[in-house]
């Protein structure tokens, strides 16, 4: 499944340094417990296949949208990064698979594209 959950309220998430990293995590961690509550009631292993954020403000409260705001804001993209790989490492039982949205393609490939090179391919690659 696509995971384009809300980890943050608007209200949480809008303006710069903004949600905290304890509001993503938690968020995450909603979800994660959801998501394993799912696949044991179904019998079977849940995986992400699609996940990313645009990196705009209000982002990590609105990720399935390309265009949540007109503000930029790397850092809350940077931070819902962080947030999931944190998460993850530490409930990792809860999902079969995760995969990231448009990983190692170009900038022409829009706002969702995360670069090798780029402002979080350290937290994704470390």
């Amino acid at each position: 499944m696509s995971a384009y959950f809300p980890l943050a309220t608007p209200e949480q998430a809008q303006g710069p340094r903004r949600p905290s990293m304890r509001t993503l995590r938690a968020g995450w961690s909603d979800v994660l417990q959801r998501l394993s509550a799912f696949g044991r009631a179904q019998g079977k292993p849940v995986a992400i296949s699609k996940w990313g954020l645009a990196p705009l403000d209000s982002c990590t409260a609105m990720p399935w949208d390309v265009a949540p705001s007109t503000l930029a804001d790397p850092e809350e993209r940077r931070r819902g990064y962080r947030a999931v790989v944190e998460s993850l490492t530490h409930e990792a039982a809860a999902l079969a698979s995760f995969d990231l949205w448009h990983w190692y393609v170009g900038a022409e490939s829009g706002p969702f594209a995360v670069r090798a090179d780029g402002p979080v391919a350290d937290i994704i690659g470390g």
